[in-house]
């Protein structure tokens, strides 16, 4: 047994301080090194051998502690701080080796370093290793706290702290936390950089034997005061990275599986990020922008969401809030899906929602031309095996408030489909809803309102059956346009807007290289359904107050209205066989009555002037 204290003060000054080495077993190594007034060291080695535990002490009122019971264990305290109540305990302990010191008995089994320094007064680090190959090191340059709790077999743990008022707890283990070959084992990473008043916990469970990489690996950095960190690991090759820059901060991982990866950054204040995994899916979130307008709906500032479910094996979501006061909300449940939002400006909602394998889901909000408003509210649920949606809103200047908001809604359950919104201004709606199976719709809105006031756009569109295509497009104010397709094969669209098209039969096939805008139209209506298979019907309203309704089943119909007057009526009835109707109003007050069956029928009606009635029936 070998037994050594240093000290600058006599032996017998020594034997009062309380500084006290106790070893009960050969190979124990204890030295105790303290220069000051008012310190107390203990270290207590029992019944291991190859234990080594060294304290030195400089300064005022510190406390260290140290107790090892078990094999191969190191222990180093460090305290030089110039203030008050430093304190530094640790505990190892393990009743059995089951694993040998490695590279010619040079390497302990547990391995545990506190060093506290600088002017740091109340500092307090804790540590607790409950079985082998585990490394702990506590670095202490303010009033901080820090806790570490190591149980099971090659953990890792690494707290720095520089600020008074840090506190930080590491909880490491493996399952079952009781330890031995192949099970039990531990191999967390764990590493805590706190430079803010701010506050991280770690929990760390490996649940299945290591294959050689860092079982779970989390790495929280904060320079923020008030901000929380809390990660939770439970499975096997998790990853977590939370970076918390600005104040009052929110972050919680919680990964409850296997092969998870997490990112968050916060870099404004008061943001919360949400981020709950069950499979193999990757999630990361960047939070940046101001706070100065106070709190909305229930928040302080940016709040996002992330769950990704058992069945959301691949699954990615990517979430940036460059702005204030958003929300955005995505839940994975299927296989391989995707989905990426970005909101920029003030008062965006998004809720991503997929279960349907490989969907993939692209939301955008701002203000128009980059600016610090928003206000748009988007909704996506694909339920659907390869389905895309994308929306794309940019709010209007001056335009805050409930009726000031744009709205889009995409719900596809039909596998294969495609849906596009894309809203330009304020106070507009849109809604997409797809159980047909490899069909495209498409929702385009330009407000033409003036700033602060709403645009009141709105756009439907209902698709069932197969390969159907469908498009709205209006630019201008208090237009409505509304699609009902079932069957198979159907093409129609709506426009409300001044524009020329080249190709109106392009158009129906989804080319839209004809089409150029040249102005606004105002208070349009139009509504198209169509039944049956291989229907075409097209009606482009470019004047002010026009009405047009299309309803057409059969086969291989065609319908083409145009209206570039004001107060214009039109309405068109087909069935049967290939039957065209073609409907022109360019005048004032027109009604055009188109009603045709059979098969190979041909309806023309060219109105203009004021006041004109046309009716066909075929």
């Amino acid at each position: 047994m070998k037994r050594i204290i240093l000290g600058s003060v006599s032996s017998l000054a020594l034997m009062l301080s309380a500084g006290t080495a106790m070893a009960q077993s050969s190979g124990n190594t204890a030295t105790i090194n303290q220069q000051g007034a008012s310190q107390s060291a203990t270290t207590d080695q029992t019944a291991a051998r190859l234990s080594t535990a060294t304290t030195t002490q400089s300064g005022a009122s510190n406390s260290a502690g140290t107790t090892q019971a078990g094999g191969d264990s190191l222990s180093v305290i460090t305290q030089s701080a110039t203030g008050n109540g430093a304190t530094a305990t640790v505990n190892q302990n393990r009743s059995q080796t089951l694993f040998p010191r490695q590279n010619n008995d040079n390497g302990p089994s547990n391995s545990s370093r506190i060093t506290q320094d600088a002017a740091a007064e109340d500092a307090s680090a804790s540590l607790t290793q409950m079985g082998e190959l585990n490394q702990s090191t506590i670095s202490q340059s303010g009033g901080a706290t820090a806790t570490t709790s190591q149980t099971g077999i090659a953990n890792e743990s690494t707290t720095r702290q520089t600020a008074d008022g840090a506190s930080a707890t590491v909880i490491q283990a493996g399952d079952p936390a009781a330890g031995g070959p192949g099970v039990g084992f531990g191999d967390n990473r764990s590493r805590v950089t706190q430079n803010a008043a701010a506050s991280a916990f770690v929990s760390q469970t490996n649940t299945n034997v290591p294959d050689g990489s860092p079982t779970n690996e989390s790495t929280i950095m904060q320079s923020g005061d008030g901000s929380q960190a809390i990660t939770l690991q439970s499975g096997d090759n998790n990853v977590a990275d939370v970076t918390q820059d600005g104040e009052d901060n929110y972050s919680l991982v919680d990964q409850l599986s296997n092969g998870s990866s997490a990112t968050v950054v916060q870099s404004s204040d008061e943001n919360v990020s949400l981020i709950t995994q069950r499979g193999t899916g990757t999630a990361s979130v960047t939070q940046s922008g101001g706070n100065t307008l106070g709190s909305f709906g229930g928040r302080n500032n940016n709040v996002a969401v992330v769950d990704q479910r058992a069945n959301a094996q691949g699954a990615e979501a990517n979430l940036t809030q460059d702005g204030e006061l958003n929300l955005a909300t995505v839940t994975q449940n299927g296989l391989r899906t995707k989905a990426t939002v970005s909101q920029q400006g003030i008062y965006n909602t998004a809720g991503v929602t997929q279960t349907g394998q490989d969907a993939t889901a692209t939301v955008t909000q701002g203000g128009i031309a980059g600016g610090a408003y928003g206000d748009n509210v988007a909704s996506v649920n694909q339920s659907g095996a390869n389905t895309t949606a994308t929306v794309n809103q940019q709010g209007g200047p001056a335009s805050i408030g409930p009726r000031f908001t744009n709205i889009a809604t995409v719900d596809q359950s039909g596998g294969g489909s495609l849906a596009s919104v894309a809203q330009t201004g304020a106070g507009q709606g849109a809604n997409i809803s797809q159980s047909a199976t490899s069909s495209d719709a498409y929702v385009l809105q330009i407000g033409g309102s003036a700033p602060g006031t709403a645009a009141d756009n709105n756009a439907g569109i209902t698709q069932s059956g197969n390969e159907q295509l469908a498009g709205i497009g209006q630019g201008g104010t208090g237009n409505t346009g509304s699609i009902n397709q079932s069957g198979n094969r159907n093409a129609a669209g709506i426009g409300q807007a001044q524009a020329t098209v080249g190709n109106p039969e392009a158009v129906l096939m989804g080319n839209l290289s004809s089409v150029s805008a040249t102005g606004f139209a105002s208070d349009n209506n139009a509504g198209i359904t169509q039944s049956g298979d291989d229907n075409r019907t097209l009606v482009l309203q470019s004047g002010d107050g026009n009405t047009a309704g299309v309803t057409q089943g059969g086969t291989n119909n065609l319908v083409l209205v145009t209206q570039s007057g004001t107060t214009g009526q039109a309405y068109v009835t087909q069935g049967g066989t290939n039957n065209d109707a073609l409907v022109n109003q360019s005048g004032t007050d027109g009604q055009a009555y188109v009603n045709q069956g059979g098969t190979s029928n041909d309806a023309l009606v060219n109105q203009g002037g004021t006041g004109n009635y046309a009716a066909i029936t075929q």
